[in-house]
């Protein structure tokens, strides 16, 4: 019979593995954001955010197999504050984020990047052609005044 703490480790387990994927996702955005190849560029604190995402996958996944061993082992899993760590560098890197986004911005706009006009407040799009852009204003759609 499988108990609560086994379908917890295995939950966690498979959380772990799911959140790496997301790493390559914001590294990929910042090294776009780097280079200034595409001529668009999805950027958000959130997708920077998504770097530490290594860190906490370890998290996840050491976890579960801590859990795991002990639970075979039929020894009480020791509630311990090293964890408290990861949680606290998370955080860390949360409030760092900001800044790091707001260097990736200003970096996109030296180099003539404009944000689109879209109302999305968590993914910001930079293009170099505002036609790019799925609902740009008026007058960059029109090129004249109203």
């Amino acid at each position: 019979m499988i108990n609560k703490q086994k379908v917890a480790a295995i939950l966690f387990f498979v959380l772990g593995i799911l959140f790496i994927p997301l790493f390559f996702l914001g590294a990929n955005t910042v090294l776009d954001a780097f280079e200034k190849k595409n001529n668009m560029i999805f950027l958000s604190q959130g997708i920077v955010f998504t770097i530490a995402m290594p860190l906490f996958s370890y998290f996840l996944i050491s976890v579960a197999i801590k859990s795991l061993i002990l639970q075979k082992r039929n020894e009480k899993i020791k509630n311990t504050n090293k964890y408290i760590w990861v949680f606290k560098s998370l955080f860390f890197i949360f409030i760092l984020s900001f800044p790091v986004t707001w260097y990736l911005i200003s970096e996109l706009t030296a180099n003539n990047y404009e944000k689109c006009p879209e109302k999305n407040i968590f993914i910001q799009k930079y293009t170099t052609d505002l036609s790019l852009c799925s609902s740009p204003y008026y007058e960059e759609r029109s090129g004249t005044k109203k």
